[in-house]
């Protein structure tokens, strides 16, 4: 089983976001990237290419990829914030179009909770 992982240290603290999706990830990293982003010409669409043309700036990021041994415990562990996401997928569903998302944040939260394998009770329909 795979998980990336996304650290940020920045003006306002150190971060860790978990994802069990590469291309979630990608996007986490790439809208990290656009947001520290203060060239002239438009942010590159690959994030590692970003990445190494902001340079030395005060935050920082962190990707990192890890292969995890699939154990009862992890097994276990999965099923229980598959449930979790699950009930916090429907209260999400159920208030759409309340709050705006402008910036896209709450789109990428459920899209990334909608990645998790297997999700009970998501059949993509809200």
């Amino acid at each position: 089983m795979k998980l990336w992982t996304i650290r940020t240290d920045g003006s306002s603290g150190d971060t860790l976001a978990i994802y069990t999706d590469e291309k979630q990830a990608d996007a986490a990293a790439l809208a990290w990237c656009k947001a520290h982003w203060f060239k002239d010409q438009p942010c590159p669409d690959d994030w590692q290419q970003a990445y190494a043309q902001i340079g030395d700036c005060e935050d920082f990021m962190w990707y990192e990829e890890h292969e995890i041994d699939d154990t009862d415990a992890i097994a276990q562990l999965t099923k229980s914030a598959q449930a979790q996401l699950a009930d916090l997928l429907h209260q999400v569903y159920q208030m759409q179009g309340i709050f705006n998302d402008d910036d896209g944040s709450i789109k990428r939260a459920v899209e990334a909770a909608e990645a998790w394998p297997a999700l009970p009770g998501n059949d993509g329909e809200h």
